[in-house]
């Protein structure tokens, strides 16, 4: 079965805009996305526009992506942010080996978290694994650490 189109997803983008710009002060009072927000953006299959197939998700380019977000950001510039990192978290899984991807699309074809893709300031072989050691610049996505990164335990 094939996935949505970039212009069927750009489609879903227009009509979810009215929805956003409706829920800015909510938005805004909340300081972060709202709960339905998320979840318009995950029913519509945006987050998954980075996704592979392999892993039910759209395989489509950044610059789909770009188009996306500015449609989503005309109508409220925080969400189309945030949207941005959700789906740019799925493109960085594809960073992971094989093994790490499967856990982290096992249940779904986006990731609800933000990261960077920045190197890392050191990584070394310890028994059972690696110890790494990085900075990170915060990035606001959902409220919680276990509502963002539920596949890092």
């Amino acid at each position: 079965m094939l996935g949505p189109t970039a212009a069927e997803l750009v489609g879903r983008a227009r009509e979810l805009a009215p929805v956003l710009a409706a829920r800015a002060q909510a938005t805004e009072d909340a300081r972060a996305p709202l709960s339905e927000t998320v979840q318009d953006l995950i029913d519509s299959g945006l987050l998954a526009t980075l996704t592979p197939k392999v892993y039910d998700g759209q395989e489509l380019s950044i610059n789909d992506m770009i188009d996306i977000v500015r449609i989503l950001s005309a109508a409220r510039p925080s969400t189309g942010w945030v949207s941005t990192f959700y789906m740019g978290a799925a493109w960085r899984a594809n960073l992971f080996g094989e093994r790490v991807q499967r856990e982290i699309f096992a249940d779904k074809p986006y990731v609800l978290g933000a990261g960077q893709a920045a190197p890392l300031r050191e990584a070394r072989r310890v028994p059972g694994g690696y110890l790494i050691s990085a900075r990170r610049h915060g990035a606001r996505g959902r409220s919680t650490p276990s509502e963002s990164c539920s596949w890092a335990s």
